[in-house]
């Protein structure tokens, strides 16, 4: 699969979302899935059988679902995506089968698009209630072609408070993040896919600093999914070229590691 963004969300279609139900011990307000801020969540109040559903007011399309800031791995949750045409009073249909993840990072999981009016997406846990900081249901967008070679898929670094004693030997270093940076050149591109595609993202969400999901190669690395903002120092470049082809064009996205 080609490289993958998905921003797109139906929970912010309208202005209520509703969760079956919702922990009060804490800030755990069901609208924090749809702030792309990382640090705020959504906590169900139980384990079982968990829904988050929106009425997004008319048919509006889906094709992929992002999470950030979960812990269904460690709940070992089941999770699927399902659509109604009559708010779920009778035929309701799996759009996403059920998936299990293994770990508590990223995740990104694709299907095939639909166009419905009623959205919800199914937790199903039995250890613990789920929670979730960032829940993204949408429409992705998706690059006509890989990254160029060579690739890095993301460069790691830490980020510490670590003084140094007597003869600069480090007495300790405190640890607070570890950010990633991720660039990729791609060649070749349609200058309308750039325009038409492209760019409404940009101008909608990458260059207001919105957090979002990436991931550039599913099939083949399932376990790189990002979570990340538009990287620092990078602008937006629509360079001319002869015919319908760009020669070249780049992304630069920033984030923090979660391995």
């Amino acid at each position: 699969m080609n490289p993958i963004i998905l921003y797109d969300n139906r929970f912010l279609d309208v202005p209520s979302i509703l969760a079956t139900d919702t922990d009060q011990t804490g800030d755990y307000d069901v609208r924090n899935i749809r702030d792309t801020r990382p640090y705020l969540l959504h906590k169900f109040a139980s384990l079982g059988t968990k829904y988050y559903t929106v009425n997004c007011g008319a048919a509006k399309s889906a094709d992929c679902l992002g999470i950030f800031g979960h812990n269904l791995g460690s709940v070992a949750a089941a999770v699927s995506v399902e659509s109604s045409t009559d708010n779920f009073a009778g035929v309701t249909t799996q759009r996403l089968a059920p998936v299990s993840p293994t770990h508590d990072r990223a995740i990104l999981a694709p299907f095939t698009t639909a166009s419905i009016q009623y959205w919800r997406v199914k937790l199903v846990t039995a250890g613990a209630a789920a929670q979730a900081g960032c829940v993204a249901l949408g429409s992705r967008l998706e690059f006509p072609r890989p990254p160029i070679q060579p690739f890095v898929p993301y460069e790691e670094d830490v980020k510490s408070l670590a003084p140094d004693g007597d003869f600069g030997a480090q007495i300790e270093a405190a640890v607070k993040y570890h950010p990633i940076k991720i660039s990729a050149r791609f060649q070749s591109l349609d200058r309308t896919w750039i325009e038409n595609t492209f760019r409404p993202f940009w101008d909608a969400w990458m260059k207001k600093e919105k957090w979002f999901f990436f991931a550039w190669n599913l099939d083949d690395y399932p376990q790189h999914v990002f979570y990340v903002r538009r990287g620092r120092g990078y602008k937006f470049k629509m360079p001319l070229s002869k015919g319908y082809a760009v020669k070249e064009f780049m992304i630069e996205l920033e984030g923090y590691s979660e391995f």
